[in-house]
Parts: structure tokens; sequence; C-alpha cells
């Protein structure tokens, strides 16, 4: 049957008194009908191949059957309707060739995994060894990118590149990042800034100071030689660490001459004036304009491409009103400014981590030059302590001045 719907074959009905007879005769000159199926006792339905039309219809003279064909099916009646629809068949096959081809590309991209690298950083290595949005899958080589995203990325740890689909799915996972280990090197804890203690909680070291003090930048605050020779009979030198909040004071300083203030305070009120000007003479209704105070803006537009030949030009103006400052509107707006300058003086030496406690600001105004400057004072919470390493010099000192000590007891 797969052959003669190769080849085309046809539904036919049948009807007359013989059908038996007509299906014996069939039998016997070697021609199959498929599908038989019976509608009444003088008419039924079935399928024969197309090369053995010509024979049933022989069969049937003697048996004076009526033969009516109901469907043509088949490969090649298939073919012979395409054939007459070819814009049909060339979008078909258009559509069946780009299918191909998108459903052979790669069209996304998905990277997991990635925490501390950038997501841009695997896509470039892709894109340097061929493969990326738009490229065949065949020339993908997910070994090879493997290998080359290792080798560009230190912290890719382990990698696997895997085509699913018009999809290329990469998952990474980075490298451990080592804890860096805790300096164990002979150290102090020392004031980084004058300042008045507020809170000491020392984790190693010995304290030399308490709250309340007044420290001087350098000065110790948890020493790293832990003595107790008078009292315990030992010593020993150690990292020094903890935690020590103090209240420091930071200065900034601005000047600003009043003169170099921009007098004017606009008001928002705006007037656009449009005219022409045609060789030289402007064109266009002269409106007055009712500002006291006012600046102008001026645009120009040249009509034609061409102004040597025709010097034709377009204006816009702008009027905007303002109102010249009082005295003591310049002298408030002075201040404003310079303490903006002011803070961001005494801002640049104050630790980002730091709380600001109070500010305070003193204003000094030069009648003459009309010069503004102030003064500010920020006062701030941080901690305060620095790492000072003791040199080998001083170790070998301490070493000495013990060991002596030791021996004398």
């Amino acid at each position: 049957m797969l052959e003669g719907y190769f080849k085309g074959m046809l539904m036919i009905s049948v009807e007359g008194s013989n059908l038996e007879r007509f299906i014996n005769r069939c039998n016997a000159k070697g021609i199959t009908l498929y599908n038989v199926a019976r509608q009444r006792y003088d008419m039924m339905l079935c399928s024969i191949d197309l090369d053995n039309f010509k024979t049933v219809a022989a069969v049937n003279r003697e048996l004076k059957c009526r033969i009516r064909v109901k469907r043509r099916y088949g490969l090649k009646f298939l073919l012979n309707r395409l054939s007459r629809r070819k814009a049909f068949v060339v979008g078909a096959a258009m559509f069946v060739i780009f299918l191909t081809v998108l459903s052979s590309s790669i069209w996304r991209i998905d990277v997991s995994g990635a925490d501390r690298l950038q997501v841009t950083q695997i896509l470039k290595v892709l894109e340097d060894n061929g493969a990326g949005v738009g490229v065949f899958k065949t020339r993908c080589d997910t070994k090879a990118l493997e290998l080359a995203i290792k080798k560009e990325l230190d912290d890719v740890e382990w990698v696997i590149v895997e085509l699913k689909g018009v999809v290329m799915d990469v998952r990474v996972i980075e490298s451990v990042e080592a804890i860096p280990r805790e300096d164990t090197a002979p150290a102090s804890l020392v004031a980084e800034v004058e300042a008045e203690i507020l809170k000491i909680n020392p984790l190693r070291g010995d304290p030399m100071v308490k709250v309340g003090d007044i420290v001087s930048p350098g000065q110790v605050l948890l020493n790293g030689l832990f003595d107790r020779m008078a009292e315990e009979n030992y010593y020993k030198l150690e990292n020094a660490s903890g935690l020590v909040r103090a209240r420091v004071r930071y200065s900034g300083t601005a000047s600003l001459c009043l003169d170099d203030i921009d007098h004017r305070f606009f008001t928002g009120r705006e007037k656009t004036v449009c005219t022409v000007k045609l060789f030289g003479v402007e064109l266009g209704q002269k409106r007055s304009v009712e500002f006291e105070n006012y600046t102008v803006e001026t645009e120009e537009y040249k009509l034609f491409s061409r102004g040597a030949l025709f010097p034709i030009y377009g204006y816009r103006r702008v009027y905007k009103e303002y109102r010249p400052l009082t005295a003591e509107e310049i002298y408030s707006l002075g201040q404003e400014k310079i303490l903006t300058m002011a803070y961001n003086d005494a801002n640049r030496l104050i630790p980002i981590e730091a709380e600001t406690e109070t500010q305070s600001t003193e204003y000094i105004y030069n009648e003459v030059t009309r010069v503004l400057t102030a003064n500010t004072t920020v006062t701030v919470i941080h901690n305060i302590g620095v790492k000072r390493l003791f040199t080998d010099e001083e170790i070998a000192a301490i070493e000495q001045k013990y060991q002596g000590k030791k021996e004398q007891q």
C-alpha cells in the first residue's frame, strides 16, 4: 500500500447488484482492493491503485456496475496540486531552510555561578574563541571553550559548556578565596590623630590609656609589650589589637569674595520675540519688554541653505527677568556657599565610617576686600587606632633587657 501511495490511489464507489462477483473478478485479475466498506446492499466503497483503474474498468464491462471516483490521494496527486501553487512551494522551502539555519545557530548564552567574575568577562572569552550569538553550533567546540575559560580566568575552578537547542549554557564554579591569616608580628596600637578617648575594648595588648584621656598622634593606646615581670615574672610580645573609639575634631577653611557671586535673582518670568532679517533689514513685530531688569538669549536660524544668495535669517530672542540682590541677600548666599566649601575641606580628612556629632562655623568678613572666610569645626567619633610594628632592633633590645632582669632575679 505504501508503494501505491507514492504512485497515487483512488477511492471509488461501486454500485450494482453484482458486488460479490466484482470482488471475485478483481481478485482473479490480481487487483487489490483496500479498505472495502459496504454502504448498502448494492453499494460499497474501496480504494485501488491508480495503475489498476483501467483494469477495473475492463472487469466491470460484463458486470455493468456503476463506478465513481470519490477521492484522489497519494504523493503523485499532491505534487500535481503543488505544481500549480509555486509561491506556496517556494515559501515552504524558504521556511524550512530558515528554520534549519536558525535552529543550527546559538541565539542565547546563559551564564550561571558567576559571583566575583563579571558575565561580560566570560562572554569576551567565548567571543575570542569563536563562540557567540549567531554562530553555528557546529563551529563551537565545548571542550575547547571550557579549557579557554579556565586558562583565561584565574578565578574559575570548574566550568562546563553545554549546547541545549539554540541556547549555550555556561556553568562555572569560582575558586574559593583564601582567608588571609592574621598578622602575628609584634606591634602596638597607636593613635592616628589627637582625640578624646570615649571607649576602649582591648583584644590583645596592654592598655596604656583610659576613657576621658586626651591622646596625641603616635601615642601608644595598646602596647604590644605585655610586661608582667614585677608581678608574675614574665613578659611577652604580641600583635596588639582592639577597638578604641574617640572624639576627634577636624577643621576646614574656605574663603570667597562676595563680588564673585552672581548678584541677580531670576524670577522665572520670560518673554519670547521672533523676527526675520531679510537683506540686512529685520522684520517682525516690535514688542516692548516690560521687564525693568532682564537678560537676552538670542538664537539665529538660517532659513535657506545658501545664505550668500538668499540672506534670510530668523531670530528667536528670550528675555528673562531678574532683580538685583540686596547686600543682605548676597551675604546670606555667600555664607551658604562658603559653608559647603569649608565642610568639604574638613570632610576630606574624615574617615568614611565616622559618625558626625557636631559642626560649628565661624565667619570672618573683611569689608575692604569684601572677602568672607569660614572656619568650620566638625566633631566626629571613630576608631583612631593604627598598627605600629616593632622593628627588629627594638625586639632585640627588649629581649636583651628582660633576659637581664631574669638573670638578676
